[in-house]
């Protein structure tokens, strides 16, 4: 069961634009999928990714509805599909109930172009109202290279997060934050937030080493980002990490499926029908 936590889509009509918008400050770092969701799933179909979560950003206040919408309607036993709301946007609280009642995991949320600072005491209620809800926040964490310097989502400000909101299950991007690995093994390496692997390979061997020997591997997601990253390489990087294949195995699926009971008891289910079948047969 792999099952990759990090990835993102496109309506049709909107994919072209906003890959367009989202590539032009990335240099040389450019997308290898074109955005849209038949491009996300041939890319799982390719590299053997059964399930996905596909991961929103409202980067406007009136955004949040339409994205649970889309949500709703792309959603699938390969879809899992994730809310955003965002914080200026004055009915926030009756959209994270929407995107409970839904039946949605989780939001994204994404300092930088939401334009907030993820530790600001104005952010907490939004953080307490998901936990609430048993809604899971995956947070892009670190820099990002649209925004050279902006420190809104530094891994410290992550621990600040984890310290006051207790109860609210986090996710932080980018093995924790992006070109900000040394104050992930400082503020979030040994605490229950869970880190994602895309762009893992950005990593030194000695910065690798020290958060895999000192962060539990039940805490550790597969994730791509695609259709930045492929799934197909980021899937090799994580089998060639060097632990044991359980450890391995719930990095790539099983510990996923905590996030979201639904999927836990589709798998359970999965199971209990290829046992009957290899009885039967």
């Amino acid at each position: 069961m792999i099952l990759d936590v990090h990835t993102h889509a496109f309506p049709d009509f909107l994919a072209p634009k906003a890959m367009e918008i989202l590539s032009a400050p990335l240099g040389e770092w450019k997308p290898v999928r074109d955005g849209t969701l038949d491009s996300l799933q041939a890319s799982m179909t390719e590299a053997g990714v059964q399930q996905v979560f596909v991961a929103n950003i409202a980067t406007r206040p009136e955004q949040g509805p339409a994205i649970l919408k889309w949500s709703q309607q792309i959603a699938s036993d390969r879809i899992v599909p994730l809310g955003s709301v965002h914080p200026q946007s004055p009915t926030w609280p009756e959209e994270l109930e929407g995107i409970a009642e839904a039946g949605l995991p989780g939001i994204k949320l994404h300092a930088q172009f939401q334009r907030f600072v993820v530790d600001a005491d104005e952010m907490f209620p939004l953080y307490a109202k998901a936990a609430q809800l048993g809604l899971f926040i995956l947070f892009h964490a670190g820099f990002d290279i649209a925004f050279p310097g902006d420190e809104s989502s530094a891994p410290r400000r992550l621990a600040r997060v984890r310290h006051h909101v207790q109860d609210l299950v986090m996710i932080a991007a980018h093995v924790g934050g992006w070109q900000a690995w040394d104050e992930v093994v400082d503020y979030l390496v040994g605490t229950d937030v869970y880190l994602d692997t895309s762009y893992i390979d950005q990593l030194s061997p000695e910065q690798l080493e020290r958060i895999l020997c000192r962060h539990s591997h039940d805490r550790i997601l597969f994730g791509s980002d695609s259709p930045w990253l492929s799934q197909k390489r980021c899937l090799k990087l994580v089998r060639a990490l060097p632990l044991a294949l359980s450890d391995v195995e719930r990095i790539l699926g099983q510990n996923a499926l905590g996030l979201h009971p639904s999927l836990l008891q589709r798998r359970a289910t999965q199971i209990a029908k290829a046992d009957e079948s290899c009885f039967l047969g």
